[in-house]
Parts: structure tokens; C-alpha cells; sequence
């Protein structure tokens, strides 16, 4: 673990606790011994992050029998977005344009997504023409 150590965040996050924060992370808990060592000395609520390649990666109900009320993917969307995005850009190169590439949402999937109509709304609200 980079930085002063695992013992100095857990010191840390349960100094937070008693601060009354709602929720306090623990980064870079790599292991599965860091895991359940956070789980068992933080008094607290905490969350715990966990990407594909960690080596701790465990199953949410696991996580969740050992104290955790948040668990997130935080990199998990980002890598597969660019998996994505090498894809269509291969087919780029190799084809000069986009068509037959059909591993793509459709403009509506991709409207839905972001909220464009909430936003569209919000625009006609406070900018009108």
C-alpha cells in the first residue's frame, strides 16, 4: 500500500467516524487480508471500491457479511468504455468509415441514457427562444 500504511487509514477513517461522517473509504485495501482487516477495526459504515483487476475483488454479499453498506465499480465502466471505443476506432482505420459497425447504441438508446429530454426541458425552462 503506497503512501503511511494500512493501519494509519484505518486510524484515519475511524477519526472520521468520530467526526460523524456517514460513510468512510478506505483506499487501497488489496488484499483479502486488507479487506477483512478494514471490515473488522473501522467502526463505521464504510464503502469499498473494487475493479476487475484488484486482487481482492469479492462477491457483494461477502462484502456485504463483513460490515460493508457501499460498494462501487469505479473503473470497471471506464476500461470497458474504452475496450468500446477501440473497437469502433479499428474499424475506422480499417474500413475508412462506421458502417457495418453495429456494436453501438442508437442515437435514442444513447438520449435515454443521458437524461436528453430532462435536459431539453431544462433548457426550453430557462432559455427560451
Amino acid at each position: 500500500m503506497p503512501g503511511l500504511g494500512l493501519d494509519e487509514a484505518i486510524a484515519r477513517a475511524n477519526r472520521y467516524a468520530q467526526t460523524g461522517v456517514d460513510m468512510v473509504y478506505v483506499e487501497y485495501a488489496a488484499t483479502p487480508a486488507d479487506v477483512e482487516e478494514v471490515a473488522r477495526r473501522v467502526a463505521a459504515p464504510k464503502l469499498i471500491g473494487q475493479n476487475k483487476d484488484e486482487v481482492a475483488v469479492r462477491k457483494p454479499a461477502e462484502l456485504q457479511a463483513l460490515g460493508f453498506r457501499m460498494l462501487t465499480y469505479p473503473a470497471d465502466s471506464q476500461l470497458a468504455a474504452i475496450h468500446a471505443m477501440r473497437g469502433v476506432l479499428n474499424h475506422l482505420r480499417e474500413h475508412g468509415t462506421s458502417l457495418g459497425y453495429t456494436d453501438m447504441v442508437t442515437f435514442e438508446e444513447r438520449d435515454r441514457a443521458i437524461g436528453a429530454d430532462r435536459h431539453k426541458s431544462v433548457l426550453r425552462t430557462y432559455l427560451p427562444e
